[in-house]
């Protein structure tokens, strides 16, 4: 296909737009159309190299010819909005002058056609003022009676279907009046109720709490006594203890000066008694193994009455710990029913609440199908919103289950 058949197509296509999609007449939109082809067939051209410029790499040399093409794009981009000036600005003179010749015609018939209008339509307004006068009227009498919704033929309506109406207006009013009464004096006997209940678990818990510090009381006064007792056992034991240590110091001593004396005997008779140094030998070692019999004796005593001391301690201390865990095992079940006591309390009042939490779970329902938007950022945003509310009545959910 030839350039000229090329250009003769474009050219054609863009007359056919203005014909059809905007109304001009066939000669008009040859002529703007003719005005604007060169730079678009400038710019296709331009194309060409523009894909030619984007498939090499980046060098030096292809940022030099990208900034050279991008040039001759801004070229012919501020020649084409100088050609759109123009041509547009034609077209708002000439819709100006169009405005003004409208603007003088109305100025001349629509006064006239104003107050004709007002002559023709004198009666009829007359009645729509008689109708609206009584639309207000009726409107003030049924707010006295609580009505925020008005029938909209409320001034056009006869007056015994208006008899009938109001009348039904006043008795469902006094009906709601008594039933809020009735709910009032039902709410404030609940409300006295439930004060009386918490004073009692209000004094109920005092008295637990008298009794917790009574025990704490009792159990501190023997551990006391425990105390003392075990002080004086050991001060007892210390005494008996230092006086054992002291007699067999003294016996010790007394011994020592004995074995002297007798030593001391000795060395004086042993020129004379050596024919006898044998049998006081003997004498010596049988009183040898009396004392060493009667220290081991001694000693068994002791280790058999430290023995006992440690036996009784552990029995005391036994009894002690004992009693300690009875105590403990005794405030832990206080305490478990006293936790019991109010989970079961806390389960009761939540039974009210039921119809409530269904309540809050159908607003987060409805307000995923209430809304919709034409625009999509405002659709992507009440997409967010659905999903939040399905995760809120999913959390309620799992809550009340858990209860």
């Amino acid at each position: 296909m030839s350039k000229e058949q090329t250009e003769s197509k474009e050219q054609t296509a863009l007359v056919m737009t203005g014909t059809e999609e905007f109304a001009l007449e066939q000669n008009m939109a040859t002529a703007i159309a003719k005005r604007f082809l060169p730079n678009i067939d400038a710019t296709k051209a331009l194309n060409e190299k523009f894909q030619e410029v984007i498939a090499k790499e980046i060098t030096e040399e292809s940022v030099k010819e990208a900034k050279t093409l991008r040039l001759q794009y801004v070229k012919l981009r501020t020649a084409t909005a100088a050609i759109h000036k123009t041509e547009k600005n034609a077209f708002l003179n000439g819709g100006r002058f169009v405005d003004s010749c409208r603007a003088a015609q109305l100025l001349n018939g629509e006064p006239c056609e104003t107050k004709l209008k007002e002559i023709e339509t004198h009666f009829e307004t007359m009645r729509k003022e008689a109708v609206q006068k009584l639309q207000v009227e009726r409107g003030a009498y049924l707010v006295e009676y609580g009505v925020e919704v008005f029938p909209s033929l409320l001034g056009e309506m006869e007056q015994d279907v208006w008899d009938n109406y109001i009348n039904g207006v006043k008795l469902n009013f006094e009906a709601k009046k008594k039933e809020a009464a009735e709910v009032e004096s039902l709410r404030a006997k609940q409300e006295e109720e439930a004060k009386a209940e918490q004073e009692r678990i209000r004094l109920e818990n005092e008295q637990l709490k008298a009794e917790a510090i009574e025990r704490e009381a009792t159990a501190k006064k023997e551990q006391d006594a425990r105390d003392k007792a075990d002080a004086a056992r050991v001060a007892k034991e210390k005494v008996e203890q230092d006086a054992r240590d002291k007699a067999d110091a003294a016996r010790v001593a007394k011994e020592k000066v004995e074995q002297d004396a007798r030593d001391a005997a000795e060395a004086k008779r042993i020129a004379k008694e050596k024919e006898a140094q044998e049998e006081r030998d003997r004498l010596a070692k049988v009183e040898a193994d009396k004392v060493r019999k009667a220290q081991e004796a001694a000693e068994a005593k002791l280790e058999e009455e430290r023995k006992e001391r440690v036996s009784v301690e552990a029995e005391e201390r036994a009894k002690r710990e004992a009693l300690e865990a009875e105590l403990k095992a005794k405030k832990d079940a206080e305490d478990l029913a006293e936790k019991q006591k109010e989970e079961a309390r806390q389960a009761e009042l939540s039974k009210g609440d039921e119809e409530k939490i269904n309540d809050l779970i159908g607003s987060f329902v409805y307000i995923k199908d209430a809304f919709e938007f034409e625009s999509k950022k405002n659709q992507k945003l009440f997409v967010n919103v659905q999903a939040l509310c399905d995760k809120v009545v999913k959390y309620i959910e799992e809550q009340t289950k858990s209860i």
